[in-house]
């Protein structure tokens, strides 16, 4: 068997070589390209987005990838499936939300599974706050699609770590959720 190293970010022994001879090697956990040329942690990567090591580790820490922008273009170029994204993201996080149009009963009755309402101004949905569980992964990783281009029932899923499955899971993003889960975490 084939010895691996471990890579500079995520810490998993995916690298072929040592660090310093991996040149340009992505780390298929972490996708952080392997940059040879680093002299610092703190030091800016031309082949990682001017992310830091320091940056990229935190990152993963965050959401399970150095560069959680790579993300949406994982979902746009189906690397990975929606449902293989979904729970990737779920490992990262600790609470969830989720927004159904206020006819999406069976939607909403599933949420509430594992969440309860949260009181909003949105006057024509629901919107279902909770921890992430592994009943509530399993739950994701079991949902079917559902008709036409739908890959979830829900119309919007939020999760603290920052990642979003928007329009029944055709939009996906990333971004700072920072204050977004203050105040119901607060409560739970």
């Amino acid at each position: 068997m084939e010895e691996k190293y471990a890579c500079l970010c995520c810490g998993e022994k995916t690298l072929p070589s040592k660090a310093e001879e991996a040149i340009a090697y992505i780390c298929p956990v972490c996708w952080w390209e392997n940059d040879v040329f680093l002299k610092s942690d703190d030091e800016p990567s031309d082949e990682n987005h001017q992310l830091t090591l320091n940056q990229g580790r935190a990152n993963y820490q965050k959401c399970g990838i150095s560069y959680p922008e790579l993300i949406i273009w994982w979902a746009d170029n189906e690397i990975k499936s929606y449902s293989e994204l979904m729970l990737m993201m779920s490992e990262k996080s600790n609470f969830f939300e989720i927004h159904c149009w206020e006819d999406e009963n069976e939607a909403i009755e599933l949420a509430l599974q594992y969440g309860k309402l949260k009181r909003t101004s949105w006057h024509n949905g629901k919107v279902i706050f909770g921890r992430v569980t592994t009943e509530f992964k399993n739950m994701l990783a079991s949902l079917p699609a559902t008709c036409g281009d739908k890959k979830t029932p829900f119309f919007s899923v939020f999760f603290d770590n920052g990642f979003s499955s928007e329009h029944y899971g055709t939009e996906i993003n990333y971004f700072d959720t920072s204050g977004l889960f203050e105040e119901d975490m607060a409560e739970s």
